[in-house]
């Protein structure tokens, strides 16, 4: 078996990530969701905002609410409030708690996803990358916080990071296309 060839690894390392030497021929990269302040600060003032709507309506006085014909509103109304809630607080908790570490080995690619003491791996074989597409994922139309995403493909699609600085897609992009010989595909700049 011959040695195992040097991981080119672009510098500066953006905010977020951070490398560790994992043997003689592999390298973690974990990533800490970074730059989204914005977003960030939205979710928490509307989950606070809106979950005191549904405390204080919904379960302090909802004797206050009624509808067109003066009746109180069925409890199906204050459920799809709840759902709201509680979708928009597990967004938050991904946002702020969600880790990723990338593995590169020699022959492989191991994404590691960890929440709140859950985790999930995907292996992805470095034959079968074919290339790294970075792709704008926000910042369109009515969304107000651009950002953008990172994809590999190769026998099939898969998301590697989403929600993201320019600049952190476009190192791992890089970084990743380096190491498996592949191609990276960058969006247009800001």
């Amino acid at each position: 078996m011959p040695p195992p060839e040097p991981i080119a690894i672009p510098r500066p390392v953006p905010p977020g990530f951070i490398l560790a030497a994992a043997g003689p021929d592999a390298i973690v990269i974990h990533h800490r969701r970074t730059g989204m302040g914005c977003m960030n600060a939205f979710l928490l003032i509307w989950l606070t905002v809106w979950t005191a709507f549904c405390i204080v309506f919904f379960w302090i006085k909802p004797e206050s609410i009624h509808w067109e014909s003066g009746s109180p509103p069925p409890p199906w109304a204050a459920a799809v409030f709840w759902a709201f809630d509680i979708v928009v607080g597990l967004i938050a908790i991904y946002t702020f708690f969600c880790r990723k570490s990338f593995r590169i080995d020699r022959d492989r690619l191991v994404i590691e996803t960890r929440l709140l003491g859950l985790r999930w791996t995907r292996t992805l074989a470095r034959a079968a990358l074919r290339r790294f597409v970075q792709i704008k994922d926000g910042g369109e139309g009515e969304d107000s916080f651009p950002s953008w995403a990172l994809r590999a493909e190769g026998e099939r699609n898969t998301p590697l990071l989403a929600r993201q600085p320019y600049a952190c897609s476009q190192w791992l992009g890089q970084t990743l296309a380096r190491w498996s010989g592949g191609e990276y595909v960058p969006a247009p700049p800001p």
